[in-house]
């Protein structure tokens, strides 16, 4: 007996098993190219948000100081430490280094007379710095005589506002009321006033300076 083989019946199968197999590799390609488009809209939609949430605090550690009189506060490193206390004065000092070095915080209510207008006919704007809930912008200054700086501090802009001779003053308008003032300032001399004197560039290159710079900066109401 002969088989004879029906061609015809088997080429029309292969066709179909052939198409499946087109047809099931390209929705595995399409499924893969899907994927991976989310993948990576997943990644930069959240990778600022992952780079905002690790910036490091520059305040980390450090305490924090508020006036009970003018409500000012400012932040500090805990290795310092409160020299003077007073409901007039508050003095805080680094525990090493030069411990003559001193950032004050004073409440003035008239500072035409408190202030020593002496020391101010040499000066140099350092930044401009924002005290928060103040609503206000203040400079950052060095100041001193001949051509040499002594201290540093946050003032009104223009500096003159209490109509110092020298042309500036170390001082700015209080939140605690009009007529009020207050001096957060910083010098080396302990027990006095800006004793020593430096070039501006040495001034700022001072480690206590430095750290007096990043203490002005945090300022806040």
């Amino acid at each position: 007996m002969k088989y004879v083989s029906n061609d015809r019946g088997v080429l029309p199968v292969l066709v179909a098993i052939l198409v499946v197999v087109i047809v099931a590799a390209v929705g595995v390609a399409v499924y893969n190219v899907g994927r991976s488009h989310q993948r990576v809209a997943q990644t930069v939609s959240t990778s600022p948000v992952t780079a905002a949430s690790s910036a490091p605090d520059p305040y980390e550690g450090w305490q924090v100081y508020k006036s009970a009189s003018d409500g000012l506060s400012f932040k500090y490193p805990a290795d310092w430490k409160i020299a003077t206390s007073s409901s007039a004065q508050v003095d805080i000092a680094p525990s090493q280094g030069d411990t003559s070095f001193r950032v004050v915080l004073r409440a003035l209510q008239n500072p035409s007379t408190q202030y020593d207008k002496t020391a101010c006919s040499y000066t140099r704007d350092i930044e401009t710095v924002t005290v928060a809930n103040l609503g206000a912008k203040k400079k950052m200054i060095a100041y001193g005589n001949d051509n040499m700086v002594s201290r540093l501090a946050l003032t009104d802009d223009p500096h003159d506002i209490i109509g110092q001779e020298a042309g500036c003053s170390a001082v700015f308008g209080s939140k605690a009321g009009a007529g009020r003032f207050v001096d957060l300032s910083a010098w080396y001399g302990n027990g006095a006033e800006g004793t020593k004197s430096f070039t501006f560039g040495q001034f700022t290159q001072k480690p206590e300076v430095q750290t007096a710079e990043k203490i002005l900066r945090s300022a806040a109401y």
